[in-house]
């Protein structure tokens, strides 16, 4: 048999939600807005904070990129241009900077505004060009050790008056 437990009533899952929610989304009923909010887990919005602020930070300082002074939502097409093409200069890699533009669509959901800016070509090539431009990332994939490395590599007796030095000699030993 299924235990079925009560459900939760919405005030108490509805009070760790900000007030202005329920204003954002004053079109939707209230146990509606509730399961947008709670769409994320806590560690998930924290996480998406860091792409949302960084573009609220870029726009803050390159006013000239928003149509309307101090709205940063929604985004106009050349403020999300330049702030991807300005997120190659703390030298992120092209999947970080995809996942910065996911974080601002999700700005735009919470708020209940469209964001068509992830499927743009544009910002398609730019993050495409960022990746051509720098290269892959470069990654130095672990080597097995090799027998003949490992007899080289044990056939040296270390300082063993040293006790840090005779653990790691004694440690290629076993190996």
């Amino acid at each position: 048999a299924v235990l079925a437990h009560p459900r939760p009533s919405l005030h108490a899952l509805s009070m760790e939600i900000p007030a202005h929610w329920f204003e954002v989304h004053a079109n939707a009923l209230p146990r509606a807005a509730l399961y947008l909010w709670h769409g994320f887990a806590a560690s998930t919005r924290k996480t998406y904070s860091t792409g949302q602020k960084s573009y609220i930070d870029f726009c803050h300082l390159n006013r000239s990129v928003l149509t309307e002074p101090g709205h940063y939502l929604p985004a106009p097409d050349r403020a999300i241009i330049e702030w991807v093409s300005s997120l190659e200069d703390w030298a992120l890699q092209p999947k970080t900077i995809k996942g910065y533009l996911s974080t601002v669509c999700s700005l735009h959901i919470d708020e209940g505004l469209s964001f068509d800016a992830c499927k743009s070509r544009t910002v398609c090539r730019v993050i495409c060009s960022i990746k051509h431009y720098h290269g892959k990332h470069k990654h130095n994939p672990k080597q097995p050790i090799m027998l003949n490395i490992l007899q080289k590599l044990t056939s040296v007796a270390g300082n063993l008056s040293n006790p840090s030095e005779a653990f790691l000699d004694v440690a290629f030993k076993t190996a």
